[in-house]
């Protein structure tokens, strides 16, 4: 107990020294958030007269409402919550990330529980609020530890996650955070990520599912998707 707590208090410690450094590096203003409680893209509510967009739409609903639950997917008007709703304001373009992202779950070859924690660490990178809510439940479900996840949640080191991650999970925890961090990822973590997880069709499953949820990221943050009415943020907003 006294060494998670003290892991605990090194990973807050580490996530404010990150915020100093990015406020140095870029400036307050890439911290400043929408103020306005207008949603800055209007709710896409059906019956639509496009028939791509009632198609994706439907598709989403099908395909997301088992997983998500019909809270997390649905606002008090009907539209989709999420990525979802930028995804049919553009149903040509969103159904291919909509297709990319439904792979993710149900075609990869890494388990739940390993590209859940590598999601995780992307939103903690773009600190998505959406994301962070929607896959905290969904890493939970998939047997990630619980004490892990405030951890992942403040940045912290891949060392203090050692003997509470699985291997598997601290490996695509460690490759995922150091490329949001870096842009890069080192030669040595790139070799003992895929000695982890076991090959290149791992490795190429694990980077298109970073890929696919840096874009959930960039829809999130850009249209500033609300949480359920009531949910706490996970990221302070300044």
């Amino acid at each position: 107990m006294r060494n998670q707590t003290g892991a605990v208090i090194a990973a807050v410690v580490a996530f404010v020294a990150m915020r100093a450094f990015t406020r140095r590096l870029y400036g307050k203003r890439t911290l400043l958030r929408q103020k306005s409680s207008a949603p800055r893209l209007p709710p896409q509510v059906p019956p639509f007269q496009d028939a791509d967009q009632q198609q994706l739409y439907d598709t989403i609903v099908d395909t997301r409402i088992k997983v998500i639950g019909k809270d997390a997917l649905f606002d008090e008007r009907g539209a989709l919550r999420g990525p979802w709703n930028p995804e049919v304001a553009s149903p040509l373009l969103g159904r291919h990330l909509e297709r990319l992202a439904t792979a993710v779950r149900t075609e990869n070859s890494l388990e739940a529980n390993v590209y859940e924690v590598a999601i995780l660490a992307v939103g903690v990178a773009w600190h998505a609020q959406f994301e962070w809510y929607a896959h905290e439940r969904l890493a939970r479900k998939a047997g990630v530890a619980d004490e892990a996840l405030p951890l992942i949640k403040a940045n912290a080191h891949p060392r203090h996650l050692e003997g509470i991650l699985t291997v598997e999970e601290l490996a695509a925890y460690t490759f995922s955070r150091e490329l949001a961090l870096t842009t890069r990822v080192s030669d040595e973590t790139y070799a003992s990520t895929k000695a982890v997880l076991g090959g290149d069709r791992a490795m190429a499953d694990l980077s298109l599912t970073i890929a696919c949820y840096h874009g959930v990221s960039v829809l999130l943050n850009s249209f500033e998707v609300a949480l359920p009415e009531g949910v706490e943020k996970p990221f302070p907003e300044e």
